[in-house]
C-alpha cells in the first residue's frame, strides 16, 4: 500500500518552487468598467445643463468684500454705567440659612461610610437616608458635612474636599426667624 500523503506533499512542493513569486494568483478585473463611467460623467453632464436652462438659473462670479468688524469687549465698564441698585425687603432680613455640603451620594451603604472616614477630619459629616423619587423603595445614603453659618465657610470647605477628588453640592436650607 503506498502512502499518498507523502505523494501530495512533495507534489505541493514542486508547484511552490516552480511558481515565480511576481505575479499574481488571480486576475484582478476593474469594479467599474470604463464604459460605464463614461456613461455616468455624460449623465452628469447633461443634468447640469438641464438644470441651468430648466430653473433659468444666472451664474455669477461672486467677488469678496471686505469684512469689518468692529467688536468691544467693554463688558466691566458698560456694567457700571447701568448700575441697578436694589432694595433688600424687610422679609428677607428676617430668614437664617445654613448650609450643608452633599459630598457624594451612593446605593450602598458601604460607600457611604468609606467616603464618611476619609472625610471625618475636614468638619462635622453624617450619612443622610434619602428615599428615591424616580425609584419608590429604593434608599440613597448621601454624605453631608455642616451645618455652615455663611457662604465662606461652605466655600472654604469645599475647596478642601474637592483636592480630596470628590465633587459636592452646595445645599441651603432657610427658615423664618
Amino acid at each position: 500500500m503506498k502512502d499518498f500523503a507523502k505523494r501530495k506533499a512533495q507534489a505541493t512542493k514542486k508547484n511552490l518552487r516552480s511558481r515565480p513569486s511576481f505575479k499574481a494568483r488571480h486576475i484582478q478585473d476593474k469594479v467599474i468598467p470604463n464604459s460605464q463611467i463614461l456613461i455616468l460623467l455624460f449623465l452628469a453632464f447633461l443634468s447640469a445643463i438641464t438644470s441651468i436652462y430648466y430653473f433659468n438659473s444666472d451664474i455669477k462670479i461672486f467677488e469678496p468684500r471686505e469684512i469689518s468688524n468692529e467688536i468691544e469687549f467693554n463688558f466691566p465698564i458698560k456694567l457700571q454705567e447701568n448700575e441697578i441698585l436694589i432694595e433688600i425687603d424687610q422679609s428677607l432680613k428676617n430668614i437664617e440659612c445654613t448650609y450643608f455640603l452633599q459630598v457624594e451620594t451612593y446605593g450602598k451603604k458601604e460607600f457611604a461610610n468609606e467616603t464618611l472616614n476619609n472625610i471625618m477630619n475636614d468638619g462635622e459629616a453624617v450619612i443622610d437616608e434619602v428615599n428615591s423619587v424616580a425609584r419608590p423603595g429604593k434608599i440613597f445614603y448621601r454624605v453631608l458635612m455642616g451645618p455652615y453659618k455663611n457662604r465662606s465657610a461652605v466655600n472654604n470647605s469645599r475647596e478642601r474636599i474637592t483636592k480630596k477628588g470628590y465633587s459636592p453640592l452646595v445645599r441651603q436650607s432657610c427658615i423664618k426667624k
